[in-house]
């Protein structure tokens, strides 16, 4: 039937949004614990509102594209959000910064030598953090 037909040329599609927008959930939550909300917000604005909308509407009304095209589009921005999370959370976050913050916010002693503190001790002065 059409309907099955077009079920079987959006299901790729579909997966894969949901997919994305699965990681996009986990990097939203990452980066809205580390209080980087704004910056977040911003970066998905950019990406769902400027990027993502005017191609949905190109690719399926301009040029004829449909609901096939609809679903084509609506990947992509999720792909480089998370691709920025991931960017974002790896190699331009500075985390001592962000222990500092945390722990300034907290109350907590800066020289981290609380006894309870020992097993954070031990990670933020491994050499994974830089």
């Amino acid at each position: 039937s059409v309907q099955c037909q077009g079920c079987e040329e959006i299901w790729l599609y579909a997966i894969l949004y949901i997919f994305h927008v699965s990681v996009f959930g986990l990097n939203m939550g990452i980066i809205n614990g580390l209080g980087r909300q704004f910056l977040f917000g911003a970066v998905t604005f950019f990406f769902l509102w400027v990027v993502e909308m005017p191609s949905v509407y190109y690719f399926a009304i301009v040029r004829g594209g449909g609901l096939v095209a609809v679903w084509k589009c609506l990947s992509p921005p999720y792909i480089a959000v998370n691709i920025w999370a991931f960017v974002y959370t790896t190699c331009i976050l500075d985390w001592r910064h962000v222990q500092k913050e945390i722990r300034l916010r907290e109350n907590m002693d800066l020289d981290n030598n609380n006894d309870n503190d020992e097993q954070a001790k031990l990670v933020m002065d491994s050499d994974i953090y830089g």
